[in-house]
Formats: structure tokens, C-alpha cells, sequence
């Protein structure tokens, strides 16, 4: 008999697997990988992910309304600094929703938004805070989801964007979204083999997700874009 069981909390995942709870486990945190390495009873397999990590805005709601308060927040990631932080070192920066797994799709010279504190601070005065911001930020109450929002914390700090974090159940920041009890939130998803799944789900004026959190995203030479792209063969 196999039993699956639902544990969103990658840090207890780890624990099941130490204490002998489980027999299998998927996404490890990167302290756990490297803690579980020393076990010999026990294999840790590596591979390439194509899931990313990063920080969602409902943009229909002040101050996130703002692009340029959001540009100052992307200018401000210390992406290295982060998966250092959070994973142990496990990944790589991401500026996009495809990553080496997707293939051709996928361009390792593309550098939107590189970190770029002073750059950050520059776009924090254009929009309206010469002398910093105080945002609030919908955080999933797991364990190494709240490393990863002290991560954003960290260097959020450093250019004057000052988060408070609001802990919500494990695996609910979504919702939070959803429900429209947040407009700032940490987030991720799983790349696809096909890269146009993501790129029409979550930035199309359209998408699935975009409608369904009520990210309220809009941009018609994007949507224009994407729409062609998914009328034309490979």
C-alpha cells in the first residue's frame, strides 16, 4: 500500500524523513539537503527544478498601483544573497518564468531588473518616497516560507522599504490574494514544458491566474504578443 500524504511545509517534510515518518519526500529546503546528505540510510537525489520563487502585487491597489514603487521592490532583490540564504545555495537567479530546464525557451543572458540598490533608491523617490515606505507582506506561516520572507525583509531594508510580515496559514498566501485580504504576497510556480502556459496564465490581461487572484495586470502589447505567439506552430 502507498500513502500519499499532504505536508506544505517543506522544513516538516525534512523532519518526516529524518525521523523515519516517511519514506520519500519531494522540494527539500536546502539545510535539510545538506543535512540529509549525511545520513547514509538515506539518498538525496539533485536535479534541475523549474520551480520559482518570488513576490506577487495585486497592481490595482495603492501603493502597489505605483510601477514604479514595484521596480524599486525588483531592483532591491539580492537574488544570490536570497538562495544563499533560504536554499542553501540550491538554484539560481531567476528574471523570468523559464529556467535552463525549459530549453530553448530559455535565454541565461536575459537580466531584467538585475539587483541594483542605488537604482532602487532612485525608483523609490520617483515614486513618491524619497524617505522610504512601509509595506505589509502576506506570508505563508511555514517555516522556511518565513526565512524566505525575513530573506526579502533583508534586503527590502537596505534601500528603505521597511515589510511587515503578515503570517498566513501554510499554503494560503494564494488565497490571501485571492480573498483580497492581501495585495502583497510571497509566491512561485512550476514552469511547463510549453513556457506559453505561464506566460498567458499569469500575465495576459486574460489569464487564468491573473483573473483569479486578481492580480489586475494589464498590458496590451504583451497580450497582443502572446496571442500571436500561441496562434504559431514551432
Amino acid at each position: 500500500r502507498i500513502v500519499f500524504q499532504y505536508v506544505p511545509d517543506r522544513s516538516v517534510r525534512g523532519a518526516m524523513m529524518r525521523t523515519g515518518e516517511t519514506d520519500f519526500i519531494e522540494r527539500l529546503t536546502g539545510s535539510d539537503a545538506v543535512t540529509l546528505r549525511r545520513d547514509p540510510q538515506i539518498k538525496v537525489v539533485q536535479v534541475d527544478g523549474v520551480r520559482y520563487r518570488g513576490l506577487l502585487f495585486r497592481v490595482t491597489v495603492p501603493p502597489y498601483d505605483k510601477k514604479a514603487l514595484r521596480q524599486a521592490i525588483t531592483y532591491a532583490m539580492d537574488r544570490k544573497a536570497i538562495i544563499d540564504v533560504v536554499e542553501g545555495g540550491f538554484g539560481i537567479p531567476a528574471y523570468g518564468p523559464t529556467g535552463p530546464v525549459s530549453g530553448v525557451w530559455f535565454d541565461p543572458t536575459f537580466r531584467a531588473f538585475d539587483y541594483d540598490p542605488q537604482k532602487a533608491k532612485e525608483k523609490l523617490t520617483e515614486a513618491g518616497y524619497p524617505g522610504g515606505v512601509a509595506l505589509t507582506l502576506g506570508c505563508s506561516s511555514a517555516t522556511i516560507d518565513i526565512t524566505e520572507c525575513e530573506a526579502y525583509q533583508a534586503v527590502l531594508v537596505r534601500v528603505g522599504i521597511n515589510v511587515k510580515l503578515s503570517l498566513v496559514p501554510a499554503g494560503t498566501a494564494f488565497d490571501a490574494l485571492q480573498k483580497e485580504s492581501a495585495h502583497f504576497v510571497i509566491g512561485g510556480a512550476s514552469a511547463r514544458a510549453d513556457p506559453h502556459i505561464n506566460l498567458q496564465r499569469w500575465y495576459h490581461s486574460k489569464g487564468a491566474s491573473n483573473v483569479g487572484y486578481k492580480i489586475g495586470y494589464k498590458n496590451a502589447e504583451y497580450d497582443r504578443l502572446v496571442d500571436e505567439a500561441g496562434g504559431t506552430y514551432d
